[in-house]
C-alpha cells in the first residue's frame, strides 16, 4: 500500500522531469565523499539514470555538462552532521531549551516532528557546509537546497523493508518504528543494502531518492506517514483552480482598468486644452519668472560643485542601458556620486567621472557578459571595483561595479 500510494505521489506531485542530488558524506571536516546522482522522472516512477563519483575531486567535464541548468539538491551526513531526539516537539523558537549556547546564525538545522510528540534534530555548522558550498561555487554550481542527515528518510518510513519492522538501520543511525511510523533514533550499524520501494539499495543512493522525492512533492512530504500524503490532493485541485479564477479575475480587473484609463486620458486631454486657452499673460510671465529664479540657483550649484564639465548623464545611462545583456536587472545607477554623507553647514562634493551600478544577476555567464561589455565601452576608463554576491537558495545574485570615466566622455555626445 505504501509503494502504491507513493507512486500515486511522484506521478501526480512531481514536476520536475531531470533533476540532481550530490550526497556528501564527511569522512573529517575537510575530507569528503561525493556522488552526484542524475535522476528522471518516468511515469510513476524516479530513476536513476547516472551517478558519478567524487565529482568534485575529478571535475568530470561531461557531468559538469550535464548539471547545468538542472534543479540541484544536496544531502549532507557523516562527521559534523548530527542527529539527535528531543522528548518534545522542537520549533525555532524552542530549540535554545534543547542546546544551551545555540546561536542560529552559526548552525543549519531540520527538525522532523514526530507523531508521538518527539523529535529529530538535524543539526551542522555553517561554516562546514559553506566549504563545500564555495568548492561548487568555484565551477559555477549552484544548490536549490539541502537536506542534513536523517531529515528527507523520515517521512518515507513506511517504505522501508516489510510493514512490521522495528528498525531501519541507515549506517551511523536507526529509526525506531510502530506500525511504519518514526518514533525514535537510535544509533545503527553499517549495512551493505537497504530494502527501500521494493529495491535493495546502498545507503547513499537511499539518501539521494528519499531527497528527490522529499524536494519534488514539498510541502506535504515533512509528514511523518507517506499515506497521508493523499490528503494534499484535494487543496492541490482546490489550488488549481484558485490560480484559474486568479488569473482569469486578474485579466478582467485589467480591462476594466485599461478601458478606464483610456476615459480618463480622452477627459484628462481637453481639460488640459481648456486650462491652456483660459490661463492669462500675467500667470505666464510669473512662471517664467520662477523658471529663471530656478534656473539661475542650478546654475550657481553647478558652478560651485564642478560639474559644469562632468559626463553627460543623458549619454551614459542610454550606453549602460545598451550594454546590459539578458539576465542582468540594474536596480540602481548614480551619475558623480557624492564623496561623503552630506553634514550641516559643509560643502558638498562630487565624485565627478565615476559611476555606481547595483543590480541582480540571474547567472554567472551574464554577469561576466555585462562586465566584458562595459570594459570594452569607448567611455569606460576602468571598473575600479566589482562584486557578485550569492546567497545559497536565491534565483539570483547581487552585482554592483565601480566605473571611472574616460576625461572627454561629453564628447562622444557632440
Amino acid at each position: 500500500m505504501h509503494n502504491r500510494t507513493l507512486e500515486n505521489i511522484i506521478n501526480k506531485r512531481i514536476s520536475f522531469r531531470k533533476f540532481l542530488v550530490i550526497t556528501v558524506y564527511f569522512k573529517s571536516k575537510e575530507k569528503i565523499s561525493d556522488t552526484v546522482f542524475l535522476f528522471e522522472k518516468k511515469g510513476s516512477r524516479l530513476e536513476i539514470t547516472k551517478e558519478t563519483e567524487e565529482f568534485i575531486s575529478e571535475r568530470n567535464k561531461l557531468t559538469l555538462k550535464e548539471m547545468k541548468g538542472l534543479p540541484l539538491y544536496i544531502h549532507f551526513s557523516g562527521a559534523g552532521v548530527m542527529t539527535r531526539e528531543a522528548q518534545n516537539h522542537i520549533t525555532n523558537d524552542s530549540i535554545q531549551n534543547f542546546m544551551p549556547g545555540f546561536q542560529a546564525k552559526d548552525y543549519i538545522v531540520q527538525v522532523n516532528n514526530l507523531q508521538n510528540e518527539n523529535s529529530i534534530i538535524n543539526i551542522t555548522r555553517k561554516d562546514q557546509v559553506a566549504l563545500f558550498l564555495d568548492k561548487l561555487k568555484k565551477i559555477d554550481v549552484y544548490p536549490a537546497g539541502i537536506f542534513l542527515s536523517l531529515y528527507p528518510i523520515v517521512p518515507l518510513a513506511g517504505n522501508f523493508g516489510k510493514t512490521d519492522n522495528k528498525k531501519i538501520d541507515l549506517g551511523d543511525h536507526c529509526l525506531l518504528i510502530d506500525n511504519g511510523v518514526v518514533t525514535g533514533v537510535g544509533k545503527g550499524i553499517p549495512s551493505d543494502s537497504i530494502l527501500f520501494m521494493e529495491q535493495k539499495r546502498d545507503l547513499k543512493t537511499t539518501y539521494a531518492l528519499s531527497c528527490a522525492i522529499k524536494a519534488s512533492i514539498s510541502p506535504y512530504s515533512h509528514i511523518s506517514n507517506i499515506d497521508a500524503l493523499s490528503e494534499g490532493y484535494s487543496n492541490a485541485a482546490y489550488s488549481t483552480i484558485g490560480n484559474q479564477f486568479l488569473k482569469y479575475g486578474l485579466a478582467v480587473l485589467f480591462l476594466v482598468l485599461f478601458i478606464n484609463y483610456l476615459c480618463f486620458d480622452h477627459l484628462q486631454k481637453k481639460h488640459n486644452t481648456l486650462t491652456l486657452q483660459i490661463e492669462t499673460r500675467e500667470n505666464m510671465l510669473e512662471s517664467l519668472s520662477l523658471l529663471k529664479i530656478d534656473l539661475n540657483n542650478k546654475m550657481t550649484f553647478i558652478s560651485e560643485n564642478g560639474l559644469k564639465n562632468s559626463i553627460h548623464p543623458s549619454y551614459i545611462s542610454d550606453q549602460i542601458g545598451i550594454l546590459v545583456p539578458e539576465g542582468i536587472n540594474l536596480t540602481e545607477m548614480t551619475i558623480n556620486p557624492l564623496q561623503r554623507k552630506i553634514k550641516a553647514n559643509e560643502s558638498i562634493h562630487f565624485n565627478n567621472g565615476k559611476l555606481e551600478i547595483k543590480g541582480l544577476s540571474k547567472s554567472v555567464e551574464s554577469y561576466r557578459e555585462f562586465i566584458s561589455n562595459v570594459e570594452k565601452a569607448k567611455w569606460c576608463e576602468e571598473i575600479s571595483y566589482q562584486d557578485y554576491s550569492y546567497e545559497p537558495g536565491n534565483k539570483t545574485a547581487q552585482i554592483q561595479l565601480h566605473i571611472i570615466i574616460k576625461t572627454g566622455s561629453n564628447d562622444f555626445v557632440k
